[in-house]
C-alpha cells in the first residue's frame, strides 16, 4: 500500500479544515476545496496540485465528517437560523417587553372602540363633531400601530423569535397587512362613509388581541400571588375556578358582540331597503323607531336580534316586508345553529365550573347507589352505610390522581400498564407527560423517594394508581392469615404491628413517622406477615395495588433489586421485633406460673402448721407460738369475741336482778303459797 508523502502545506490545511469542521459542523463541498480563516486561505485539495492524500486518509476524513455532522449538525443549523433571525435584534421590539404590552393594551381598547362605533355609525347615525375629532385620534393610533408592526418580532412555527426586518415584513404582508391597510383608508373624505365603516369591520378579526394581554394564565398568576400564604389545595381550586370563569366570560362577550353586530347590520339593511326600494311598510315606520333616540334604537334592535337568534320570538318585533323576511330567513338558518353551539360551550363551561368542588355531588351519587341496593336487594345496616359513606367521602376529598387516574381493573392485558389512558397524556410526548407528572406529584415523590426513586421513570408508571386510604382506631389493616394485596404509604397517624394473645393485642413494632412504607416486602413476595397490622388512634395515607407494583418493578430490574434489598432489611427488623416480643411474653408467662406455684406451696405449708403441726421449742425450752400475721389477727378476733360474750352475759344477769327487786313482796308470798 503506497502512501504519497505530503508537504507541510497539506498537513496545515488538513488541521485547519478539521478545526473549522469541529466549530461549525459539516461544511459544504466547496470547503473541501478551500477553507478560509481570517484573511488567509489554506488550500486543502487544490485542483491544480498533483500530490493528493492517500485513499486511507480520505476514508478517515469521511468517517470523521459523518460523525461530527451527527453530533454537531443540528446545533450548527440552529446557530445559522438564529444568526439569520436575529440580524437586527437591537432595533426590534420584543414580544415580552413592557413597551409591547402597553402598545397591545392601547390598541386592543382602540380596536373595540373602532368596531363598536363603526357599527353604530353604519346602522344608526354618523358621528358628531367632537366624536369625529376623537375618531381621527384613533385613526392616527392605528397608523402608528401599522408602522410598528414592521418592528415587532414574531415567532415562527418552531417557536423561535424572529428579529429580521425583511422576514418580519414578509410575515406581516401575508397575515394582517392587507386588512390593516383596508381599515385605514379614509373613504369618508371621498364621500363614502359607509364604505369606510364597512372596511373598519375587518378589525373584528383582531378583537382577541386584548384577551391575549389579559389572559387567564396571567390572572392565575395574580391569584397565586394573592393566595401565596394559603394552602396549595385552595390555590389549585382557585386556579381552576378562574380558568373556567374566564372562559365563560369570553364566550358571553363573544356572543354579545356577534348579536350586537347583527343588530346594527339589520338596522342598516332596514334603512337601505326603505331608501332604495321605497317600501312603505318597513321596520322603522311600522314600530315608530324614527322617534327614538340612538340609545333606544340600539336596545330595541339588539333585543329583536337576540330573541330571534334564541328562537323565542315574543311577537313584539318582527319583519314587515319581503326583503326583511328574506334577511330573517338567512338569519334563522345560520344564526340559531351558531348560537346553539355557543350556548352549548357556555353550558359545558358552567357544568365544569360546578364540577370543580363536586365532592357533595359524588357523595350524593354514592347515597343513591346505596338506596338502589336497598330497594332491589336487602336493606344495608346503618353502621355499614356510614362506613361506606365515610370511605368515599375521604376518597373523593383526597384523590390525588383525580381525572388522570388509571382504571387498572378495566385492562384486559397487563401491558396496558405501560401506557397512559388519559386522552391528553396519551397524545403528549412521553418526555413531556413525565415532566408534567413530576410536577404534579413532586411532594409525594419526595416524601417516599426511597420507593419512587429519582433516577428512572419507575415513579411515573405508578403515581396514577394511587388510592387514598383511611383507617379508624384499632382497625385491622393486614392480617396474619393472608398475604397483603396492596402496599400502604403512611402519611398521618400510626400503625402498630403485633399479635393477639388471649384476646389481648400485644404491640411489638410501631410505625410512627409519616413517611413509612408498610407491607411492601410481603406484597412483592406474596408472603404472609408474621404480625397483625392495626391502626393506632387513626392512620391515613394512600396505597398502590400489589399486582401493579410487581409488574412495574419487573420493567426496572435495577430499581427492583435495590428496593428488594431495602425492603428485606426493613421486614427482617420488624420480624425480629416480633420474635423478641413473643420470646419475652413466653418468659414472663413462665415466670408468672412459677410465682403462682410458689405462693400456692407457701399457703399449703402455713395451713398445715396451723392445723396441728408440731411447735418448735425456743432456746429457753419454751414452746413458740406461730408468728404468722394472718393467724395472729384471727386469735385476736377470737379473744375479743369471748370477751364480748362474757360482757353480754353479765349484763343479762344484772338486768334480771334489777327486775326482781321491782316485784312487790305480797306478790312473792302469794306465789309461794300457790
Amino acid at each position: 500500500m503506497e502512501i504519497i508523502q505530503t508537504d507541510t502545506d497539506d498537513l496545515t490545511g488538513m488541521e485547519k479544515y478539521h478545526s473549522k469542521l469541529v466549530i461549525y459542523g459539516k461544511v459544504s463541498k466547496d470547503a473541501h476545496e478551500t477553507v478560509e480563516t481570517n484573511s488567509n486561505s489554506a488550500s486543502i485539495r487544490p485542483r491544480g496540485r498533483k500530490k493528493t492524500l492517500s485513499v486511507e486518509a480520505d476514508v478517515i476524513e469521511n468517517v470523521i465528517n459523518d460523525k461530527l455532522q451527527n453530533l454537531l449538525g443540528r446545533s450548527f443549523d440552529k446557530s445559522i437560523i438564529l444568526k439569520k433571525y436575529n440580524k437586527f435584534s437591537r432595533l426590534t421590539i420584543k414580544e415580552t417587553s413592557l413597551l409591547k404590552v402597553i402598545i397591545d393594551l392601547i390598541m386592543g381598547l382602540a380596536t373595540y372602540y373602532s368596531v363598536i362605533t363603526s357599527l353604530i355609525y353604519l346602522g344608526y347615525e354618523g358621528p358628531g363633531d367632537d366624536q369625529y375629532k376623537f375618531d381621527i385620534f384613533i385613526w392616527i393610533l392605528f397608523i402608528i400601530d401599522f408602522i410598528l408592526s414592521f418592528l415587532v418580532e414574531y415567532k415562527d412555527l418552531n417557536k423561535i423569535s424572529v428579529r429580521n426586518f425583511k422576514m418580519i415584513a414578509k410575515h406581516y404582508a401575508i397575515t394582517w397587512m392587507i386588512f390593516d391597510i383596508a381599515s385605514l383608508l379614509p373613504l369618508n373624505l371621498a364621500g363614502y362613509p359607509d364604505a369606510e365603516y364597512f372596511l373598519r369591520l375587518f378589525r373584528i378579526l383582531k378583537l382577541k388581541r386584548l384577551f391575549q394581554i389579559i389572559s387567564k394564565s396571567k390572572i392565575n398568576n395574580f391569584v397565586q400571588h394573592c393566595l401565596k400564604k394559603e394552602d396549595t389545595k385552595k390555590l389549585r381550586t382557585m386556579k381552576i375556578l378562574v380558568s373556567y370563569i374566564w372562559n365563560l366570560i369570553v364566550q358571553i362577550i363573544f356572543m354579545l358582540i356577534i348579536s350586537f353586530s347583527i343588530s346594527c347590520l339589520w338596522s342598516y339593511f332596514a334603512k337601505t331597503i326603505r331608501w332604495k326600494e321605497n317600501e312603505n311598510d318597513n321596520f322603522y315606520y311600522h314600530f315608530n323607531l324614527n322617534e327614538n333616540s340612538v340609545g333606544e334604537k340600539v336596545i330595541k334592535f339588539w333585543y329583536f336580534i337576540f330573541t330571534t337568534l334564541m328562537t323565542v320570538g315574543y311577537g313584539d318585533f318582527y319583519a314587515t316586508n319581503k326583503f326583511e323576511m328574506g334577511f330573517c330567513i338567512l338569519l334563522l338558518i345560520i344564526g340559531p345553529s351558531w348560537y346553539a353551539y355557543a350556548m352549548g360551550k357556555s353550558i359545558e363551561t358552567i357544568k365544569k365550573l360546578e364540577d370543580v368542588e363536586n365532592v357533595a355531588e359524588l357523595n350524593t351519587e354514592v347515597d343513591n347507589f346505596l338506596a338502589v341496593i336497598d330497594y332491589h336487594y336487602k336493606e344495608i345496616p346503618i353502621k355499614l352505610k356510614e362506613q361506606i359513606m365515610n370511605h368515599f367521602e375521604f376518597y373523593f376529598q383526597n384523590d390525588r390522581a383525580g381525572p388522570l387516574a388509571e382504571k387498572y381493573w378495566r385492562y384486559e392485558d397487563k401491558k396496558e400498564l405501560e401506557i397512559f389512558h388519559n386522552k391528553f397524556l396519551a397524545e403528549m410526548p412521553k418526555a413531556e407527560s413525565f415532566k408534567l407528572l413530576d410536577i404534579l406529584f413532586a411532594e409525594t415523590f419526595n416524601k417516599f423517594r426511597v420507593f419512587f426513586g429519582r433516577n428512572d421513570d419507575f415513579r411515573f408508571y405508578l403515581c396514577l394508581h394511587i388510592q387514598p386510604r383511611l383507617y379508624k382506631s384499632k382497625e385491622i389493616i393486614f392480617n396474619i392469615e393472608s398475604h397483603p394485596k396492596e402496599v400502604l404509604f403512611l402519611e398521618k397517624g400510626e400503625v402498630c404491628c403485633g399479635r393477639y394473645i388471649n384476646n389481648i393485642f400485644h404491640e411489638f413494632y410501631k410505625y410512627k413517622d409519616h413517611c413509612s412504607i408498610i407491607a411492601d416486602f410481603y406484597v412483592i413476595n406474596k408472603a404472609k406477615p408474621l404480625g397483625i397490622y392495626i391502626a393506632g388512634n387513626f392512620a391515613s395515607g394512600f396505597s398502590i395495588k400489589g399486582s401493579i407494583i410487581r409488574y412495574v418493578l419487573n420493567m426496572f430490574p435495577i430499581r427492583k433489586r435495590k428496593f428488594m434489598n431495602f425492603s428485606m432489611k426493613k421486614a427482617s427488623l420488624v420480624e425480629r421485633s416480633i420474635n423478641e416480643g413473643l420470646g419475652n411474653l413466653n418468659e414472663e408467662e413462665k415466670n408468672n406460673n412459677d410465682d403462682e406455684k410458689q405462693k400456692l406451696m407457701n399457703r399449703k405449708s402455713v395451713s398445715t402448721r396451723n392445723l396441728g403441726g408440731i411447735k418448735k421449742k425456743s432456746k429457753h425450752g419454751k414452746k413458740e407460738s406461730f408468728q404468722d400475721s394472718e393467724f395472729r389477727e384471727l386469735n385476736k378476733q377470737i379473744q375479743q369475741f369471748k370477751r364480748t360474750n362474757l360482757f353480754l352475759a353479765q349484763n343479762i344477769k344484772d338486768s334480771f336482778l334489777n327486775l326482781a327487786k321491782c316485784i312487790p313482796e305480797d306478790f312473792i308470798k302469794k306465789a309461794d303459797d300457790d
